[in-house]
C-alpha cells in the first residue's frame, strides 16, 4: 500500500486541500520511522553543509564525511520523495509545497521527542538529498563542482527587488476563552523570506501577547512570533506556508487586530516593516 493510499484510507479524504496539517503527516510517517530514526536524522544533520566549490572541494571526499549517515539519509529521502509524489498526484498543491509540509512534519515529530539540536529543515534536507542523488548516481561523484563567481559587470546589472508576500487570514475563532488565529503567508519572491518578526495589537493599539504557535520554523519570544525563514518555490508557483497562533484569554480581538511584520533583507542590509489590519 502506497503512502497516499494509506493516508486517504486512514483519514478518509482525497486531497491536501481538505486542510489537514502536518500533524496528520506525522501519523503516516510513524509507520515508516521509529523514534530512534527521528533521533538519527537529527544527529545526521549536525555538520551537514553544501560542497565547498569555492575551495574546489572534491565531491567524493565531501560525501565520505557523511558515510556513517548513509542509511538514514537514504531512508529519509526515499520516504519524503515517495510521500511527496503520491500526495502531489492527488492534490492541487505544488510538489515543493507538499515536500515542505512533509519535512515540517518530521521536524515537529523531532520536537515532540524533545530533540533540541540539529532539527531537520528544508535547507538541510536539500543537502542530504544531493548526497543521496550522488550516491545513487556514482558518475555524479566524478564531476567537479565548479565555483563561478559573478563578474563585476554582471553585479552592476542586477536589480534586487524587496521581498514580496501576501498574508491571508484563514480563520479567527475563540477556543476555551482564547483566540486562535490561522493565517498563511504566500512568498511571491524567488528567494526566501528571512527572520520575520510578527507583533499583534488589538483595535485599541494595545499589544496582544501570543501564547502558542504552530507552523514550520515558527517560535515565540516575549509574546512575539518569530519565523526563521519561508522558502521560495523552486517552481513557477508561489509557495504558501500556513501558521496558527493563540493569545492570552484576556485579549479581545472581536472587532479587529493588526499584525506588524518586520523581516530582514540581507541583500540590501535592510529591515522591512509592514502593517496589516484584519
Amino acid at each position: 500500500m502506497g503512502f497516499y493510499t494509506y493516508f486517504s484510507i486512514y483519514f478518509g479524504f482525497d486531497s491536501m486541500s481538505s486542510g489537514k496539517d502536518s500533524a496528520s503527516f506525522s501519523l503516516v510517517l510513524d509507520n515508516v520511522f521509529k523514534n530512534e530514526d527521528y533521533k538519527k536524522i537529527a544527529k545526521s544533520c549536525e555538520k551537514i553543509r553544501a560542497v565547498n566549490t569555492k575551495k574546489g572541494e572534491n565531491r567524493k571526499k565531501y560525501v565520505q564525511q557523511f558515510e556513517k549517515h548513509f542509511v538514514i539519509y537514504k531512508k529519509l529521502v526515499k520516504t519524503v520523495e515517495e510521500l511527496t509524489e503520491e500526495i502531489k498526484e492527488n492534490s492541487n498543491e505544488t510538489k515543493t509545497s507538499v515536500r515542505e509540509q512533509v519535512i515540517g512534519a518530521i521536524r515537529e515529530k523531532q520536537e515532540e521527542l524533545e530533540i533540541s539540536s540539529y532539527l531537520i529543515n528544508v535547507v538541510k534536507y536539500s543537502f542530504i538529498r544531493t548526497i543521496v542523488n550522488w550516491l545513487n548516481n556514482p558518475k555524479e561523484l566524478e564531476k567537479k563542482s565548479i565555483y563561478k563567481p559573478r563578474s563585476q559587470s554582471n553585479k552592476s546589472k542586477i536589480i534586487l527587488k524587496e521581498p514580496e508576500f501576501e498574508l491571508e487570514l484563514l480563520d479567527k475563532k475563540k477556543e476555551d476563552k482564547q483566540w486562535k488565529i490561522i493565517f498563511q503567508i504566500k512568498n511571491k519572491s524567488n528567494y526566501p523570506l528571512q527572520n520575520l518578526e510578527i507583533k499583534v495589537t488589538d483595535h485599541s493599539d494595545e499589544r496582544v501577547h501570543v501564547t502558542s504557535v504552530t507552523g514550520y520554523l515558527i517560535e515565540i519570544a516575549k509574546g512575539i512570533m518569530h519565523i526563521a525563514f519561508i522558502p521560495a518555490s523552486m517552481e513557477k508557483e508561489e509557495l504558501s506556508a500556513k501558521f496558527a497562533f493563540t493569545t492570552t484569554e484576556v485579549e479581545e480581538l472581536e472587532e479587529n487586530f493588526t499584525l506588524t511584520i518586520t523581516q530582514d533583507f540581507p541583500a540590501k542590509e535592510l529591515v522591512i516593516k509592514q502593517t496589516m489590519t484584519f
